[in-house]
């Protein structure tokens, strides 16, 4: 086991070290938690959802890291709606953009 470096910020101090797991190199973390953080932890791996305070913890991340996926594309969205609403009333009709699409056109 290698010890790569020590990160202290604010109230989590996380420990980081590379393990060879079934030939893939794992990083492990020990970060403090909230007693409440804590036991919902413990309720969701006594549920049988998961194996361990790991699993939970993987789980969570990876969902925050979809959900910033779809929050940027909803601001992306919102953007070009503001953008769109912003250069004014379009001189064509609602049929003519329509008849001008690959399905609107009947081809």
């Amino acid at each position: 086991m290698q010890v790569l470096g020590n990160i202290k910020n604010s109230a989590i101090f996380v420990k980081v070290e590379f393990l060879k797991k079934k030939g893939v190199l794992v990083m492990q973390m020990n970060v403090s938690v909230t007693s409440e953080l804590y036991e919902f932890v413990q309720r969701k791996v006594q549920s049988g959802l998961y194996g361990n305070a790991s699993e939970v913890v993987r789980d969570a991340l990876r969902r925050m890291d979809e959900r910033a996926v779809v929050d940027t594309a909803w601001g992306e969205l919102n953007d070009t709606l503001k953008a769109s609403v912003a250069s004014g009333r379009s001189p064509h009709s609602v049929r003519d953009i329509i008849s001008r699409t690959p399905r609107g056109s009947n081809e």
